[in-house]
């Protein structure tokens, strides 16, 4: 089966963390095959106090677990965030899953509100237009 996605998801409240995805936030043994999307992402939660129990955003899977697979997939995302979060252009995952065949032009604007005080990261910003094909990563700086 395939899927296509679009439209805007506005996440924020007082949790700790969450895992956030384009398609699907937490995926353990699971496929997604042939699918696309095109998704504004806007994160405005918490954060978290340690990188342990960060925020994971991914324009495709937040967080792919053990045996995950993603084939054949396309990806065009704005990902915004105002507090510490882990960002990815297309997932996050751990050893055995698998991101084959897939594509992602990425816009990310990741804000992190929390250390812009901070005297070694003055600005507290940073922006990136992301693309990914073939296994190379190309970006640019806004």
């Amino acid at each position: 089966y395939s899927v296509g996605v679009t439209g805007t998801m506005s996440i924020g409240g007082k949790e700790q963390y969450v895992t956030i995805g384009g398609i699907v936030g937490d995926m353990s043994n699971g496929m997604i095959e042939e699918s696309n999307a095109s998704v504004n992402i806007i994160y405005r939660g918490k954060g978290a106090e340690s990188n342990k129990n960060s925020t994971i955003i991914g324009g495709i899977v937040g967080n792919m677990n053990t045996k995950s697979w993603v084939n054949y997939r396309y990806s065009s995302n704005i990902i915004t965030t105002y507090t510490k979060a882990n960002v990815y252009a297309l997932a996050s995952g751990e050893q055995n899953s698998t991101i084959s065949n897939s594509y992602t032009i990425a816009r990310m604007h990741v804000t992190d509100v929390t250390s812009a005080d901070d005297p070694a990261n003055p600005h507290g910003a940073i922006s990136l237009d992301v693309t990914i094909k073939d296994k190379k990563v190309f970006y640019s700086q806004k």
